[in-house]
Parts: structure tokens; C-alpha cells; sequence
């Protein structure tokens, strides 16, 4: 394979790149607290020592670099449900996964599990400001969550919700759905705790947005694929020339 083989290729695998995480936002645009994603590339460049002048050694490469987040705060959506809670401003809900690993998002779609503890819809364990679960009695009800995070029931306050600020969020990594994962974040005191409650906060994606970015990425896929069936039928008419003049 030649060199604009090789280079229209890492262009196409990038573009496919780039279209699984569009389509996979189009499939969270109902997610909350979903953050809106895009692929990450760097340009590589080659010397190609065999090319056949100075100027043509020079080649450059698309590489996969990974993924960058859109942490831009989604809209509110009012549910009127007492334990669904969005961070209005910066901070993340600290929750722990079903496999004991401590993650962090944005979706406060909570609810209440059998076994009474509060967790997201997903099943994870909300934490509270002092990282341990929040759990409800059986006589405890009308569950309440203030603007400063605190759980309160008919019998008193439960606890706070865990709210974990990072000095650079777009460095978490991400664990599966909504969760973030990473370390070096500081659980916000009461004081700096913004909630709105009786709603979640929606998805980031903005669908005409996520259209037109996949579009202008099928028409780039197909420009190189022309390029390419182009560049090889004058190859190939090419190699037939000389095979009549020997």
C-alpha cells in the first residue's frame, strides 16, 4: 500500500472515530446530566525517506488522541419529584458504583433502593459529605433535599449530599454512562452548595448541532473514498499502459 493509501486511511478511521461518539450522543439526548462528547486527533507528521523528491517526504497522518467532554451546564427540567436534585453551577454528585469504585456525575435522578439508601437510577450509592451512603428508616418520610444538599425527613436531617469539585474537571475519566472517575477533587462546603430541587438537570447534546457535525462528516468520508477510487483507477490505468509498452 502507498502512502496516500496510507494517509487516506488514518483519515477514514478517524472519521468513523468521529461518528461513533456523535451517534453515541444523539443516544444520550435524554440522558441527565449527560455531557455532550467529541473525538480527539492530532496531526502526525512522517518522513518518508523512499519518496522520491525532497518536498514530497513530508506526510501527514490523522491520530486518535481520544475525547474531550462539553462540561457546558444542560438545562433544568422540573420533574416535582422531592429527591431529584441538579448542581446549579460547578461540582459533581459523589456516588459508588455497584462495584465499590467512587465515581461522580451530574444526574440527580434519584430514588429510593429496597434496602433504603438513596441512589441514582442506575443503583449507585449516593455519598454524603462525609463519603458514606445516605439510608432512610422505614418511619422516615417526606424526603426533602434543600439548596445546600441537606436530606431531611419528618424525624431530622439525614445527612448532605457529597458535592466534589475538581480544579480541572475535563481530566476525569469516564467509567460508563454518566459517571466520572479521577482523583484530586474537594468536597464542597455547605456554604458554596447550589442545588435546584424537583428537577434534573437535562442532557447537554443540541440535536440540530450533533446533525450537522454528522453530516459534515459523511460528506468527508465520502470526498476521501472518491479520492481514493480516483487515485486507483488512474493507478491501475497506469500499470495497463506500461504492460502494452513492454
Amino acid at each position: 500500500m502507498d502512502t496516500l493509501n496510507y494517509v487516506a486511511l488514518s483519515h477514514q478511521m478517524a472519521l468513523q472515530r468521529q461518528m461513533s461518539v456523535i451517534a453515541n450522543n444523539v443516544a444520550n439526548m435524554n440522558t441527565a446530566g449527560y455531557k455532550r462528547e467529541d473525538a480527539l486527533f492530532q496531526s502526525y507528521l512522517e518522513q518518508m525517506k523512499s519518496a522520491p523528491t525532497r518536498s514530497a517526504r513530508p506526510v501527514s497522518f490523522v491520530l486518535d488522541q481520544g475525547m474531550t467532554r462539553d462540561l457546558e451546564q444542560g438545562e433544568f427540567t422540573l420533574t416535582n419529584d422531592p429527591l431529584n436534585a441538579a448542581i446549579n453551577g460547578d461540582g459533581f454528585f459523589t456516588v459508588r458504583t455497584p462495584e465499590g469504585e467512587t465515581a461522580y456525575t451530574r444526574n440527580g435522578k434519584f430514588r429510593l433502593s429496597g434496602d433504603g439508601f438513596l441512589v441514582t437510577a442506575e443503583g449507585a450509592q449516593v455519598l454524603n459529605a462525609e463519603g458514606q451512603p445516605i439510608q432512610f428508616q422505614v418511619e422516615d418520610t417526606d424526603l426533602t433535599i434543600a439548596e445546600d444538599g441537606t436530606v431531611s425527613t419528618n424525624n431530622g436531617v439525614v445527612g448532605r449530599l457529597g458535592i466534589t469539585q475538581f480544579d480541572n474537571p475535563y481530566l476525569l475519566d469516564k467509567l460508563g454512562g454518566t459517571y466520572l472517575t479521577g482523583e484530586g477533587g474537594q468536597m464542597l462546603p455547605a456554604d458554596q452548595v447550589h442545588l435546584k430541587t424537583g428537577v434534573i438537570e437535562a442532557s447537554n447534546v443540541k440535536a440540530i448541532k450533533e446533525v450537522a457535525h454528522m453530516t459534515e462528516v459523511m460528506r468527508s468520508y465520502q470526498s476521501t473514498s472518491r479520492l481514493l477510487d480516483r487515485y486507483n483507477d488512474i493507478r491501475q490505468q497506469g500499470i495497463e499502459r506500461l504492460a502494452r509498452v513492454q
